[in-house]
This record gives C-alpha cells, sequence and structure tokens, in this order.
C-alpha cells in the first residue's frame, strides 16, 4: 500500500509537471510568435519608410532634372527671341495669318480655362488666351502702322506682339511641365512667363506713348510730344531690366533678378512711368479753362519729371547692385510726387471752382492754388534732401507740403 501511495504521489507530480512544461512550451510559442510578429511589422515599417525615401529621392532628382532641362529650355528662347529681333525683315502677310491664329489660340484657351475645375490650371490658360489676345491686338497694330509708313511704331508693335507671343509659350510650357507631375519646373516656366508679361506691357506701354506723341505733334503741343517721347524711352527702358530678370531666372542667379527686378520696379510706379502721370497731367490742363489751374496743372507735370529722372538714377543704382542709393533716389522719386498725392488733384480743384459761384469762394480756391504752390515747392526740396541722404530733413519736409496739400479738401 504504501508503495502504491509512492507511485500515485510520483504519478501527480509528473503529471504537474508535464502540464507545467507544456503551459511554459506554449507561453514561449506564443511570446516568440508575438516578437516574430513584431520584427514583421517593423521590418515592414522601415520597407516603406525606406520605399518613400526612395520615392521623394527620385521625385527630387526628377524635379532637379526638370528645372535644369527648363533653364535651358529658357535660355534657348531668350537667345532666340533676341536673334528675332535682330531681324529687320518681318512678312506682314505671314504675321497677319500668325494673328489670326493668335485670336483662335485665345478663343481655344478661354474655353480650355472654362472647363478645368483646378484653380492654377484655369489661370494658366487664362494666362495664355490674354497673351495671346494681346499679340493678336499688337500684330493687327504693326500693320496699320506699317500702311501709314510708320517704321518706328511698326517696330515698337512688333516688339510686343514678339514679346506676348513668349509670354503665352512660356505659360503653355508651365501647364505641361505640372501635367507631366515636375511642379517646381512648372513654376519656373511659370515665374519667368510672369516677369515676360511685364516686359510685353512695357513695350505695348511704348508703343501706345509713341502713337499718343505723334497725336501730340500733329496737334503742336511740343511739351507733350517731349514727354511722350522720353515715356517711350523709360518704358523700352523698364521692359529692358524686366528681360535681364528672365535671364537672372533662367541663370539661377537670384541676386542679379532681384536687382533688375527692382531696377524695372522703380521706374514702373504702381503700373504707371512718371512720365506717363507727366503726360496725363499735361493734357488736363491743356483742358482746363481757369488759367490758373492750368498753369498748376503744368508745374505738376514737371513734379512728375522730376520723380522720373530721380527713378531713372535709382534704376541704374539697383541695376548696378546698389540697393542703399537705389532706395534713397527712389524715396525721393515719390516725395517729389507728394507720395503721389498730386494725381487727382486738378480734377478736385477744377470741380471746387466750377461749383463755388461767389467771389469769396473764388477768393478762398486762388487762395487753395497759392498752398498748393507751395506744397510743389515743398516736395521738390524734400526729393533733394532725401537723393543727398538726410532722411530726416526730407521727412520734414514732404510732411509740411502734404499737409498743406490736404488743405485742399477743406
Amino acid at each position: 500500500q504504501g508503495l502504491t501511495e509512492i507511485v500515485q504521489s510520483y504519478g501527480s507530480e509528473s503529471r504537474r509537471l508535464a502540464e507545467k512544461a507544456d503551459c511554459l512550451l506554449r507561453t514561449a510559442d506564443e511570446s516568440f510568435e508575438n516578437k516574430a510578429y513584431e520584427a514583421a511589422k517593423e521590418a515592414e515599417h522601415v520597407s516603406q519608410e525606406r520605399k518613400y525615401e526612395i520615392d521623394r529621392e527620385q521625385e527630387a532628382k526628377t524635379e532637379a532634372e526638370a528645372i535644369v532641362v527648363a533653364r535651358e529650355a529658357i535660355k534657348k528662347r531668350q537667345e532666340e527671341a533676341i536673334i528675332a529681333s535682330r531681324t529687320k525683315s518681318v512678312d506682314f502677310n505671314k504675321r497677319l495669318k500668325t494673328a489670326l491664329k493668335l485670336q483662335e489660340a485665345a478663343r481655344k484657351s478661354h474655353d480650355k480655362a472654362a472647363d478645368i475645375h483646378d484653380y492654377n490650371k484655369r489661370d494658366t490658360y487664362g494666362y495664355v488666351a490674354y497673351a495671346c489676345e494681346l499679340a493678336s491686338r499688337c500684330w493687327n497694330k504693326a500693320i496699320s502702322a506699317k500702311t501709314f509708313h510708320q517704321s518706328e511704331l511698326v517696330t515698337l508693335e512688333v516688339g510686343a506682339a514678339e514679346a506676348f507671343e513668349l509670354e503665352a509659350a512660356h505659360y503653355k510650357e508651365s501647364a505641361l511641365a505640372c501635367a507631366a507631375g515636375h511642379r517646381k519646373g512648372g513654376e519656373l516656366w511659370q515665374s519667368a512667363a510672369y516677369f515676360l508679361n511685364k516686359r510685353a506691357l512695357k513695350l505695348f506701354d511704348a508703343a501706345t506713348a509713341f502713337e499718343k506723341a505723334i497725336q501730340a505733334k500733329n496737334n503742336g503741343e511740343e511739351e507733350l510730344e517731349n514727354v511722350l517721347k522720353k515715356s517711350v524711352l523709360q518704358n523700352q527702358t523698364a521692359a529692358y531690366y524686366y528681360d535681364q530678370v528672365v535671364e537672372a531666372i533662367a541663370h539661377d542667379d537670384a541676386v542679379k533678378e532681384k536687382c533688375f527686378k527692382d531696377a524695372a520696379e522703380v521706374i514702373s510706379y504702381r503700373f504707371k512711368t512718371w512720365l506717363e502721370r507727366a503726360a496725363c497731367a499735361l493734357e488736363e490742363a491743356r483742358s482746363i479753362e481757369n488759367p490758373e489751374v492750368s498753369t498748376l496743372g503744368k508745374t505738376i507735370a514737371r513734379q512728375y519729371q522730376m520723380a522720373a529722372d530721380y527713378s531713372v538714377q535709382a534704376a541704374e543704382a539697383y541695376a548696378q547692385g546698389n540697393e542703399e542709393v537705389g532706395k534713397r533716389l527712389s524715396k525721393a522719386a515719390e516725395s517729389a510726387s507728394g507720395e503721389n498725392c498730386l494725381e487727382y488733384t486738378l480734377n478736385i480743384l477744377e470741380r471746387k471752382i466750377k461749383t463755388d459761384k461767389k467771389s469769396e469762394m473764388a477768393e478762398k480756391n486762388r487762395a487753395a492754388i497759392a498752398l498748393l504752390h507751395q506744397a510743389i515747392e515743398h516736395f521738390s526740396q524734400a526729393a533733394k534732401a532725401y537723393s543727398i541722404g538726410n532722411e530726416n530733413e526730407g521727412a520734414r519736409l514732404q510732411k509740411i507740403g502734404i499737409e498743406l496739400h490736404h488743405k485742399l479738401y477743406s
């Protein structure tokens, strides 16, 4: 009996040990499986991360290649444009067909833009349409000028037309690059197209100013004619600087890009050259009956011419990389115009004089004209102070001039 109990005792202990061993084996298996699963999961995560990195590297490489291709293509087109501009002969029959094709291209681009839901693509085709329309208009005006043997006007209109065509071509390339997944390459084309648009518009403005100069000459308005001819040259200068911006973009030269951009934009203050404003003031002065206000209009025109002179000097400084001098002379240009507060002065004054019939009001208006002449004198002195770097004196004189000018509204 004792032996039986011992055997049974060993048997139950053996079973307990066997069950414990089995439990440990199952736990070990589960632990191993868990560790294996975690390891596999981690390996998959690492693999996905690496794949993402490889994709990003490939994408960056592809984008970099697209940017290089875009820069080379922009360079080539700039060179072709220079060669084309030196070609004296123009086949106007062919260009008439070109104008018709551009009108059709503009229509198609408008239609395409209307059908696109992606606003970036829609805007790009809108720009293409706008450039094609203006190019077509310039070609038609060039053909008309040729009929009247106006060779200088023909040259200006042809230059503007070709510039708008080049802009449209760049915007198309931008759309194609983006469609191919080359976002950076598309942005580069678009940046070049943007400044080509500014160049084209300056050439367009030059042609418009030249047309007005012809009219002024025919009307015997020598002062207006001279201002408009100077405006032609200033617009051409601004166009040249914008062209240099595109060259800098093509050569990946950010420093020159900024220098020439600042140079171009200081000439075109708020989309107009100072000489265009001078011409407007002279045209207004011509149409005003009151002789005192008319004389004031001519004085304002001379202020704008002073601003134009400072802006040309500022542009030259910016183009040479002398930003400090450029800023100083740019401030002088703005100051000469009273920070452009003179632009609507004649209209306001003319309306006041027509409204005020009484003799005491007429006397008040004469006093206002005298105050405006004083304001203009302060603007001139402020501009001179700014031009030589005396900023405190410039600000003081400018403030007095603006306060005198504001009395016009009281």
